[in-house]
């Protein structure tokens, strides 16, 4: 969690990033398999939240921070006109995010993001998986990559 000069406290998550995932389409999974994404990448989806009530100033941990509110833009949008915070607390933000702690974490969400992914497809008809012999979402991929 970042506070920034303004005194906004902000975080991000890949909490919609991932549960996208887990209820993607079969061509949004086998995009990302024959494109994958870097951490850097992946984390360019993640979506920027803010804290604006915290139970404690400042904040260390998220029941500390309080309530959520997502901000409308994501990592990537930072730097961008979407995002209207001042000049200073776009620099700090990005300052922030390309720091050990916070870049370690992404490195951890992004072994999340790999084991989502390992599972396969969310959403395949079961008589697609049928007709192409396929036992589950995650066979059918590998089916489909080893042809």
């Amino acid at each position: 969690m970042a506070k920034l000069p303004s005194g906004r406290n902000v975080a991000i998550t890949p909490d919609l990033l991932f549960e996208h995932l887990e209820t993607s389409n079969f061509m949004t999974w086998m995009s990302l398999q024959l494109e994958p994404m870097s951490p850097e990448q992946m984390a360019g989806y993640f979506d920027v939240i803010e804290f604006r009530t915290p139970l404690v100033d400042p904040p260390k941990t998220a029941e500390e921070a309080g309530p959520r509110t997502y901000s409308g833009f994501g990592v990537a949008e930072v730097m961008t006109e979407k995002c209207t915070w001042s000049q200073e607390d776009k620099t700090a933000f990005m300052q922030w995010l390309s720091g050990k702690p916070t870049q370690d974490w992404i490195l951890e969400q992004y072994g999340e993001f790999e084991k989502i992914l390992a599972q396969g497809p969310g959403q395949v008809h079961h008589s697609v998986l049928n007709q192409l012999g396929a036992k589950d979402p995650a066979d059918l991929g590998r089916k489909i990559l080893d042809s």
